[in-house]
């Protein structure tokens, strides 16, 4: 049984460095669309409301970055832009109102409701905690005000890649004392992404009729092959470590008869390699992918963490989705392009989507999953110094195919130190 959980509380954490804010300070950014990464000198600006400032330790890179580097996301096409998906690193400054979580108010629990809707706008919306109902609810933890030298972990779209960084207070937990820091940063981010796609399939489907499941079954032939009581399966579309992560994380929090597999379209790493049993590995190119998920009662829900192209299988699997499926896109590339057949999305009404608002909740949930399970040993992480050619060696390691079993993240505190070893 694993020892109880401990946050870094901000209040008990007498070790905090005391930071002061600098006038100015490096980033690495894209000057343009395109262009490769540079080292430039930008003013410090303090936090605004809701926010913290963090002096930065380290900071993961992603594939998502791709999309601020070619000026594709909405309403942020202009440049320079900073990457950075995930940063770790000490608070420098509090905006007003900056607090773990939110608020604590009614306009928390919208916001709740509205990031499981998959209709809010991205890191600003917050969930207020409360209504955590798994018996491992630790309500002191989310809603205090954060406050200097305190020890975060912080989920961010842009600009990460820095000595310091703005984070929403919605989106930066505390870090855990007992576990790896940067592995449990990535089990936070990145793992609770993949538990915020769980969790708003399984609010969708409650919001169902009994009724309208009993449709839903009859129509689908996968259903009908595999037995009245199958329920469909649950796929992790992806290869390497991010997969094997998602994989874990689903598979810690689902009820144990919740059937679920690995898709990997690559062949380079069997399912010895995920620590994932046989029966739930599937690889293609090795059997025939649509025969084999119809068996398994059809795919009910499919959580891609690297985005599908043509030729990868991938219409395959969505030959054996059941009607009213998900399709939630973890990864999205800059210029990839996902390929849905027509005929696949209005005969089973399949839904596309992708993450939904990442908020302090759910990464504190991710976290106790990880002390729980031990998430951290799927992670491992490759480390590159804060210099502009490691800076860009860093990049083009993270737009490489994704077979890898390493997180890339830039270290500010490892000057001249080498990218570590796989």
């Amino acid at each position: 049984m694993s020892a109880p959980l401990s946050h870094q509380h901000p209040h008990k954490d007498k070790d905090a460095p005391h930071l002061k804010p600098p006038h100015r300070f490096r980033c690495a950014v894209f000057p343009a669309a395109g262009a490769p990464l540079e080292l430039v000198d930008v003013e410090y600006r303090p936090p605004a409301k809701g926010t913290v400032t963090i002096k930065v330790d380290a900071c993961f890179l992603s594939q998502n970055d791709a999309i601020g580097a070619l000026g594709l996301r909405a309403g942020h096409d202009h440049f320079p832009v900073s990457p950075g998906q995930c940063v770790v690193g000490r608070v420098v400054e509090a905006g007003s109102g900056a607090r773990e979580g939110g608020q604590a108010t009614a306009s928390g629990m919208v916001a709740s409701i509205i990031g499981k809707l998959n209709l809010g706008g991205g890191a600003s919306s917050s969930s207020s905690g409360e209504g955590d109902t798994n018996g491992e609810g630790h309500p002191e933890l989310l809603h205090h005000k954060f406050k200097a030298g305190d020890h975060v972990v912080a989920s961010v779209t842009h600009q990460g890649l820095g000595e310091y960084c703005t984070a929403h207070g919605t989106s930066t937990v505390a870090v855990v004392e007992g576990m790896p820091l940067l592995e449990q940063a990535v089990v936070a981010v990145f793992g609770g992404r993949v538990l915020a796609v769980w969790e708003r399939f399984k609010w969708d489907l409650e919001r169902k009729s009994e009724e309208e499941l009993s449709r839903l079954r009859e129509a689908c032939p996968a259903h009908a092959a595999a037995g009245k009581g199958c329920p469909g399966v649950v796929v992790v579309w992806g290869s390497g470590g991010h997969a094997s992560l998602a994989y874990h994380v689903l598979r810690a929090e689902a009820p144990a008869h919740e059937h679920i597999v690995v898709v990997s379209p690559s062949r380079k790493h069997s399912h010895l390699d995920y620590g994932v049993p046989e029966g739930d590995f599937l690889q293609v190119g090795e059997c025939n992918l649509d025969d084999a998920l119809r068996k398994l009662g059809g795919v009910k829900l499919c959580v891609c963490v690297d985005q599908p192209e043509s030729g990868s299988g991938f219409r395959d699997l969505l030959d054996a989705t059941c009607p009213g499926a998900e399709v939630s896109l973890v990864s999205i590339k800059g210029h990839g392009h996902l390929e849905v057949p027509v005929g696949n999305l209005l005969g089973r009404s399949l839904v596309i989507r992708g993450v939904p608002a990442l908020t302090a909740q759910t990464m504190h949930r991710a976290l106790r999953l990880c002390h729980k399970h031990d998430l951290h040993r799927h992670v491992s992480v490759r480390k590159f110094p804060f210099e502009r050619d490691a800076v860009r060696a860093c990049y083009d390691e993270t737009l490489k195919p994704t077979d890898s079993f390493g997180a890339n993240c830039v270290v500010f505190e490892a000057e001249g130190q080498t990218p570590v070893p796989i």
